[in-house]
């Protein structure tokens, strides 16, 4: 019951929420996928 309690009263945060359109800058494909993923990266830039 105490515990319940508090994790009524008192919920902990535990960070932000999700975003899913927001991705990080530095994301990094698997080795193998690398050059294609720069091919892509440069052409989108154009």
């Amino acid at each position: 019951a105490c515990n319940i309690g508090l994790a009524v009263l008192e919920p902990s945060m535990i960070g932000e929420p999700a975003d899913p359109f927001a991705t990080p800058l530095q994301i990094l494909p698997e080795w193998y996928f690398f050059p294609v993923f720069q091919i892509l990266r440069t052409e989108s830039n154009e």
